[in-house]
């Protein structure tokens, strides 16, 4: 995991945010939190942009991916079962 998160803090120029995107099952954000930390400095910002689904079984608002695709070089979708 640790070579993965590299990789990706690699791929970030400054400016750009990690996305996490919670599906809305429990212990998604838990996860994605983890998996955050995990990574630490994500890119020169250091900014990390989480946005929560309603419901896993809806998909994201159109407001939710305009703003992960505007502000974000990558987005990791989490599931939390």
């Amino acid at each position: 995991m640790r070579k993965r998160a590299a990789e990706v803090r690699g791929r970030l120029a400054p400016g750009q945010a990690l996305g996490l995107l919670d599906n809305g099952k429990r212990n998604a954000r838990q996860l994605l939190e983890a998996l955050a930390r995990e990574m630490g400095g994500v890119a020169a910002s250091d900014e990390v942009v989480l946005r929560t689904k309603p419901s896993s079984s809806l998909p994201a608002s159109e407001e939710i991916l305009e703003e992960l695709a505007a502000r974000c070089r990558v987005v990791l979708a989490g599931v939390g079962d």
